[in-house]
Protein backbone atom coordinates (compact mmCIF):
# COMPACT_ATOMS: atom_id res chain seq x y z
CA UNK A 1 0.00 0.00 0.00
CA UNK A 2 2.99 2.17 0.52
CA UNK A 3 3.65 2.02 -2.75
CA UNK A 4 0.37 3.75 -3.72
CA UNK A 5 0.61 6.24 -1.28
CA UNK A 6 4.39 7.12 -2.67
CA UNK A 7 3.12 7.18 -6.38
CA UNK A 8 -0.18 9.41 -5.48
CA UNK A 9 2.62 11.98 -3.63
CA UNK A 10 5.16 11.57 -6.35
CA UNK A 11 2.47 12.51 -8.92
CA UNK A 12 0.91 15.80 -6.59
CA UNK A 13 4.50 17.05 -6.21
CA UNK A 14 4.87 16.23 -10.71
CA UNK A 15 1.50 18.21 -11.18
CA UNK A 16 1.96 20.95 -8.75
CA UNK A 17 5.92 21.39 -10.87
CA UNK A 18 4.05 21.24 -14.36
CA UNK A 19 1.48 24.36 -13.62
CA UNK A 20 4.42 26.47 -12.31
CA UNK A 21 6.35 25.47 -15.43
CA UNK A 22 3.54 26.10 -17.30
CA UNK A 23 2.78 29.26 -15.37
CA UNK A 24 6.42 30.36 -15.76
CA UNK A 25 7.79 29.30 -19.26
CA UNK A 26 4.67 30.95 -20.75
CA UNK A 27 4.90 34.32 -19.05
CA UNK A 28 8.94 34.23 -19.83
CA UNK A 29 7.99 33.54 -23.62
CA UNK A 30 5.88 36.29 -23.48
CA UNK A 31 3.22 33.79 -24.83
CA UNK A 32 -0.68 34.33 -25.42
CA UNK A 33 -2.96 31.60 -27.00
CA UNK A 34 -3.79 28.35 -26.49
CA UNK A 35 -1.08 25.40 -25.23
CA UNK A 36 -1.00 21.95 -24.65
CA UNK A 37 1.10 23.26 -21.68
CA UNK A 38 -1.88 24.21 -19.55
CA UNK A 39 -3.34 21.20 -19.28
CA UNK A 40 -0.65 19.16 -18.22
CA UNK A 41 -0.81 19.84 -14.46
CA UNK A 42 -4.39 18.32 -14.57
CA UNK A 43 -3.45 15.08 -16.42
CA UNK A 44 -0.87 14.90 -13.96
CA UNK A 45 -2.81 15.09 -11.04
CA UNK A 46 -5.89 13.29 -12.40
CA UNK A 47 -4.42 10.39 -13.65
CA UNK A 48 -1.39 10.36 -10.88
CA UNK A 49 -2.28 11.44 -7.63
CA UNK A 50 -6.24 11.40 -7.92
CA UNK A 51 -5.96 8.03 -9.45
CA UNK A 52 -3.64 6.23 -6.63
CA UNK A 53 -5.49 7.96 -3.91
CA UNK A 54 -8.85 5.84 -5.48
CA UNK A 55 -6.31 2.70 -5.66
CA UNK A 56 -5.42 3.33 -2.18
CA UNK A 57 -8.78 3.02 -0.90
CA UNK A 58 -9.09 -0.04 -2.80
CA UNK A 59 -5.85 -1.61 -1.43
CA UNK A 60 -7.69 -1.18 2.01
CA UNK A 61 -11.07 -2.98 1.19
CA UNK A 62 -10.20 -5.09 -1.58
CA UNK A 63 -6.53 -6.08 -1.03
CA UNK A 64 -5.78 -5.29 -4.58
CA UNK A 65 -2.21 -4.77 -3.93
CA UNK A 66 -1.78 -8.35 -2.81
CA UNK A 67 -3.03 -9.63 -6.27
CA UNK A 68 -0.26 -11.15 -8.74
CA UNK A 69 -1.38 -9.19 -11.34
CA UNK A 70 -1.02 -5.82 -9.90
CA UNK A 71 2.50 -4.84 -10.03
CA UNK A 72 2.07 -5.24 -13.80
CA UNK A 73 -0.91 -2.93 -13.34
CA UNK A 74 0.98 -0.89 -10.97
CA UNK A 75 4.20 -0.35 -13.65
CA UNK A 76 2.31 -0.36 -16.53
CA UNK A 77 -0.24 2.55 -15.89
CA UNK A 78 2.78 4.32 -14.59
CA UNK A 79 4.65 4.25 -17.80
CA UNK A 80 1.82 5.25 -19.51
CA UNK A 81 0.97 8.35 -17.30
CA UNK A 82 4.37 9.66 -17.83
CA UNK A 83 4.81 8.46 -21.37
CA UNK A 84 1.60 11.03 -22.07
CA UNK A 85 2.48 13.59 -19.86
CA UNK A 86 6.01 13.66 -21.32
CA UNK A 87 4.30 14.22 -24.69
CA UNK A 88 2.02 16.93 -23.58
CA UNK A 89 5.19 18.45 -22.00
CA UNK A 90 7.23 18.39 -25.35
CA UNK A 91 4.12 19.79 -27.92
CA UNK A 92 3.07 22.35 -25.36
CA UNK A 93 6.74 23.62 -25.40
CA UNK A 94 7.25 23.52 -29.09
CA UNK A 95 3.58 25.58 -29.27
CA UNK A 96 5.06 27.86 -27.24
CA UNK A 97 8.29 28.21 -28.66
CA UNK A 98 6.53 28.19 -32.14
CA UNK A 99 2.73 29.29 -32.64
CA UNK A 100 2.58 27.44 -36.11
CA UNK A 101 3.71 24.07 -34.66
CA UNK A 102 2.40 21.04 -36.02
CA UNK A 103 3.44 17.42 -34.59
CA UNK A 104 4.57 15.15 -36.94
CA UNK A 105 2.80 11.97 -37.66
CA UNK A 106 5.83 10.03 -36.32
CA UNK A 107 5.38 12.14 -33.00
CA UNK A 108 1.73 11.90 -32.99
CA UNK A 109 1.94 8.34 -33.26
CA UNK A 110 4.66 8.15 -30.45
CA UNK A 111 2.43 10.35 -28.28
CA UNK A 112 -0.20 7.72 -28.84
CA UNK A 113 1.55 5.02 -27.61
CA UNK A 114 1.13 6.43 -23.93
CA UNK A 115 -3.07 6.47 -24.69
CA UNK A 116 -2.29 2.85 -24.99
CA UNK A 117 -0.12 1.63 -22.49
CA UNK A 118 -2.25 3.34 -20.16
CA UNK A 119 -5.32 1.30 -21.76
CA UNK A 120 -3.22 -1.87 -21.05
CA UNK A 121 -2.98 -0.58 -17.58
CA UNK A 122 -6.31 -0.02 -16.76
CA UNK A 123 -7.33 -3.40 -18.51
CA UNK A 124 -4.98 -4.88 -16.08
CA UNK A 125 -6.82 -2.80 -13.66
CA UNK A 126 -9.95 -4.51 -14.10
CA UNK A 127 -8.38 -7.97 -14.24
CA UNK A 128 -6.92 -7.28 -10.77
CA UNK A 129 -10.59 -5.88 -9.57
CA UNK A 130 -12.76 -8.53 -10.67
CA UNK A 131 -10.82 -11.43 -8.98
CA UNK A 132 -10.67 -9.59 -5.90
CA UNK A 133 -13.68 -9.11 -5.56
CA UNK A 134 -14.99 -12.48 -6.66
CA UNK A 135 -12.75 -12.96 -3.39
CA UNK A 136 -14.27 -10.60 -1.04
CA UNK A 137 -17.96 -11.82 -1.69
Amino acid sequence: MKKLLNAAAFYTVLGLLAGVFYREFTRAQDFVGQTRLSTVHTHILVLGMIFFLVMLALAATLKIHENKNFTAFFWTYNCGVVWTAAFMTYKGIAQVENQDFVMSPMMAGLSGIGHIILTVGIFLLFKVLYKQVKIHQ
